[in-house]
C-alpha cells in the first residue's frame, strides 16, 4: 500500500474517532448539566413550600396568641420532634438564600 494513502486513512480515522469522542463528551455534559438545572429547579421549589409552611406556622401562632394569650409554637414542634421528626433547619429561605449567593 502506498505510504501516502496509508496515512490518508490513518488521518481520516483519527479525525471520525475525534469526532465520535468530542460528541460523547457533549452529550454527557449536557445530560450533567440538564440534571443539575433540573435539581436546583427541585431545591428552588421545595425551599419556596418551606417559606409557605413557615408563614402558615406563623400565623397559625399569632390566632393561638390573640385567643389563648399563647403562641404554642415551641410547644408544638417539640410534641413534633419527640414523635420522632427531625428538621435540620439547614433550608429556611434565609439560609438558602445566603448559601446560593456564595455560590
Amino acid at each position: 500500500m502506498d505510504p501516502q494513502v496509508s496515512a490518508a486513512i490513518i488521518t481520516a480515522v483519527g479525525s471520525v474517532l475525534a469526532a465520535v469522542i468530542a460528541a460523547v463528551a457533549a452529550i454527557f455534559v449536557g445530560r450533567v448539566f440538564l440534571s443539575r438545572e433540573k435539581l436546583k429547579s427541585q431545591l428552588d421549589a421545595a425551599v419556596a413550600d418551606i417559606a409557605f409552611l413557615l408563614k402558615v406556622e406563623e400565623r397559625h401562632c399569632e390566632l393561638h396568641q390573640d385567643s389563648s394569650g399563647q403562641s404554642n409554637k415551641q410547644r408544638v414542634r417539640d410534641h413534633v420532634q419527640s414523635a420522632g421528626n427531625k428538621w435540620s433547619g439547614r433550608f429556611t429561605p434565609g439560609r438558602y438564600r445566603s448559601n446560593s449567593n456564595a455560590v
